[in-house]
C-alpha cells in the first residue's frame, strides 16, 4: 500500500507541472524563431517603409508646386538629389502678352540664394522657358519637403525687336515653391528633331513643311520656342519662329528659287536638330484648252467655270491658259470638266487629251520634261421645235425634239397638223435657220436655232339654205362665199390683201382662189402670183409679201 501511494503522489505533482513546462518549451521556441530569421524579417520592414514611401506616399503627399503672381506660368517642378548632385528644374511658360530676353532664375532656399540658367534667350508669349537651379547640397533625404521663394528676371520686348529690346532694364517677377525630394534619376535637358516633307524639293518657290518634335524627360513640350535656320541665304522660312503645340511640334516651310542643298537647323534651348534638302531644277506643265475652231471659248458666261483641277486645286476659264513648275518626276493628277456651259443655246464636251501623255479626260501623268496638256473641246448647240399647244406636231432626225447637237450637223425637221389644222410655214431663228412653206426641211446646225410650225384653224357652216358667190377684178381680185341664212354653229369673218392694188399687174392663179375663200381667206394678187392673206392676232400679214389685210367688203 505504501509504494502504491508514493506512485499516485508522483503521477498527481506531474500532472501539475506539466503545463508550466510545456509553457516554457513554447517560449523557448519563440525566441529561437526570432534569432533565426530576425534577419528577413528586417530586410521586409524595409522593402515595405521604401515602398510605402516611394510608391505609395505620391497618393496622399502634396505635389510639387510653384505659382507667380504674375510673369510666369509653372507648368511642373523637379527637386532631385543623389550622392552626385542635387537639380532644381522648373517648366514654365511666358505669360507676358509679348516676347521676353536672357530670361533667369534665382531660388531662396533656406537663406540661400541660388541662381540658375534659362532657356532659351528668346521667348514668345506662352512659349516656354526651362530653368536648371544646382543646390550645393548632396544627397538629400528623399521625401524631404522643401520651400522657398523664385524670383524669374527677364528682359520685356513688346516690339518683337530682339536687337533693340537687349538694352533695356529687366523685369522680375516673384514666385514660391514645395516640393519634395526625389531621386535625381536624369537631367532636365531638352531633346528636339526635326524632318522635312520632301528631302528633294524643286526650286519652283514650293513651300516645304518642317516639323520639329521638341521633348522633355522623353514627353513632348508645348509652348517651345523653335527657331528654324538655313545655311543659305537663297533659302526662304517662313516663319522662323514658332512654338509648340501640345504635341510638342513646331512647323514651318522652306522654298527656294534655285536649285542646291540647303541645311536646315531648328533649335531650343540651344539644342539643335539638322536636315538636308535637296532643291532641284523644276520641270514645266503647261495646261490649256484647244484653240482650234469651234473649241470652247471663255466668255462671260463661263469665265467663273471650273475647266481643270491639278492636285486637288481648281482652275477656271479665265485662268487659262496655265504653267506650273514642278519636281522633275512629280506625279500629277489632273481632270478637265467633262461640260462646259457657254452663251445661251451653246455649250462645249470634252473630247479629247493630248500632251505629257495625258490621253484621257482625268488621270495622272508623271512629269519629267517641259510639255503641255491640251483638252480638245466640241462645240453644241441647241435645236429647239415649237407649236402652239393642240396644233400640230413636231420633230427632228436624228435625236428627236429639242436636242443638243455638234456644230455642222444635219437635220430634218418634219411637222404633222392635228385634225381641223392647216400647216402655214416654219418661221426659224439663228444663223441657217429655216423660214418657209415646205412640211419638211433640212437645216445644218451652226448656231442656236428655234424653228416654229405655224397653224391656222378650219372653220365650217353645219347648215345653209342659201348661199351668194360674187368674184371681182378690180385693184385686186378675190372670190369669197357667204351664207346669207344660217344656222351656223360659227360665223366666218373673210379677209383680203390690199398689195396687189399698188402693183397695178393682172391677176394669175386667181382660179384657185375660191377654194379658199370657204375658209376665211382670200388671195391677193402681185407680180406673177397669188399669195394667201391670214390673219394672225388683230392684223393680217400676205404669206408672199408682207402686205396689209383688210376686212373683205365683198364677202
Amino acid at each position: 500500500m505504501f509504494f502504491e501511494e508514493m506512485a499516485n503522489r508522483r503521477r498527481r505533482r506531474g500532472a501539475q507541472y506539466r503545463p508550466v513546462l510545456e509553457r516554457e518549451k513554447k517560449a523557448q521556441s519563440a525566441v529561437e524563431y526570432l534569432l533565426t530569421y530576425s534577419w528577413a524579417i528586417l530586410l521586409v520592414a524595409i522593402i515595405l517603409s521604401i515602398m510605402l514611401y516611394f510608391v505609395l506616399a505620391p497618393s496622399y503627399l502634396p505635389p510639387n508646386t510653384c505659382t507667380f503672381v504674375t510673369g510666369a506660368y509653372c507648368k511642373g517642378m523637379v527637386f532631385g538629389s543623389n550622392a552626385i548632385s542635387t537639380e532644381v528644374g522648373l517648366f514654365l511658360s511666358n505669360s507676358q502678352p509679348y516676347p521676353v530676353l536672357s530670361p533667369s532664375l534665382t531660388l531662396n532656399l533656406s537663406g540661400q540664394l541660388l541662381t540658375g540658367t534659362c532657356k532659351p534667350s528668346y521667348v514668345l508669349p506662352g512659349g516656354a522657358i526651362i530653368c536648371n537651379v544646382t543646390v550645393p547640397q548632396k544627397a538629400i533625404s528623399l521625401g524631404a519637403l522643401k520651400s522657398g521663394k523664385l524670383y524669374l528676371s527677364a528682359i520685356p520686348c513688346p516690339s518683337g525687336n530682339a536687337t533693340i529690346c537687349k538694352t533695356s532694364a529687366p523685369e522680375t517677377f516673384a514666385g514660391s515653391f514645395n516640393a519634395h525630394v526625389a531621386p535625381l534619376f536624369a537631367s532636365t535637358t531638352a531633346s528636339i528633331s526635326l524632318t522635312a516633307a520632301n528631302s528633294s524639293q524643286a526650286a519652283n518657290g514650293a513651300k516645304d513643311q518642317l516639323v520639329a518634335i521638341v521633348k522633355m524627360l522623353g514627353y513632348p513640350l508645348a509652348g517651345a520656342t523653335v527657331n528654324f535656320t538655313a545655311n543659305v541665304i537663297y533659302a526662304n522660312i517662313t516663319p522662323t519662329i514658332t512654338t509648340t503645340d501640345s504635341h510638342g511640334r513646331a512647323i514651318s516651310y522652306i522654298s527656294s528659287m534655285q536649285s542646291g542643298n540647303v541645311l536646315v537647323t531648328a533649335s531650343f534651348a540651344g539644342t539643335p536638330a539638322n536636315t538636308i534638302i535637296s532643291f532641284t531644277p523644276p520641270v514645266y506643265a503647261s495646261f490649256e484648252i484647244s484653240k482650234a475652231m469651234q473649241g470652247l471659248v471663255c466668255s462671260s458666261a463661263n469665265a467663273q467655270q471650273v475647266i481643270v483641277t491639278i492636285n486637288n486645286v481648281q482652275y477656271t476659264c479665265s485662268q487659262l491658259p496655265l504653267t506650273l513648275s514642278f519636281k522633275s518626276g512629280a506625279k500629277v493628277s489632273y481632270s478637265f470638266t467633262n461640260v462646259v456651259p457657254g452663251p445661251t443655246g451653246t455649250r462645249y464636251l470634252w473630247n479629247s487629251t493630248t500632251g505629257l501623255g495625258a490621253t484621257t479626260q482625268s488621270g495622272n501623268v508623271t512629269v519629267v520634261a517641259n510639255g503641255t496638256i491640251i483638252a480638245n473641246y466640241s462645240t453644241q448647240y441647241y435645236l429647239t421645235l415649237v407649236t402652239a399647244s393642240g396644233d400640230g406636231s413636231v420633230s427632228a432626225t436624228p435625236s428627236g425634239n429639242n436636242s443638243w447637237y455638234y456644230t455642222g450637223s444635219p437635220v430634218t425637221i418634219s411637222e404633222t397638223p392635228n385634225s381641223g389644222y392647216f400647216f402655214n410655214g416654219w418661221t426659224g431663228t439663228g444663223t441657217v435657220s429655216y423660214t418657209g412653206t415646205s412640211s419638211t426641211a433640212s437645216i445644218t446646225i451652226d448656231s442656236p436655232i428655234t424653228e416654229q410650225a405655224n397653224y391656222y384653224s378650219t372653220t365650217t357652216s353645219t347648215t345653209s339654205t342659201s348661199a351668194s358667190t360674187s368674184a371681182s377684178t378690180s385693184a385686186y381680185t378675190s372670190v369669197s362665199t357667204s351664207a346669207s341664212t344660217s344656222t351656223s354653229a360659227s360665223t366666218t369673218t373673210n379677209y383680203e390683201c390690199t398689195l396687189y392694188a399698188a402693183f397695178g399687174n393682172a391677176c394669175s392663179g386667181a382660179g384657185f382662189g375660191c377654194a379658199e375663200a370657204e375658209l376665211g381667206c382670200e388671195y391677193a394678187c402681185g407680180p406673177g402670183n397669188c399669195g394667201p392673206c391670214i390673219l394672225v392676232g388683230p392684223t393680217c400679214q400676205s404669206a408672199d409679201f408682207g402686205g396689209d389685210c383688210v376686212p373683205s367688203s365683198s364677202c
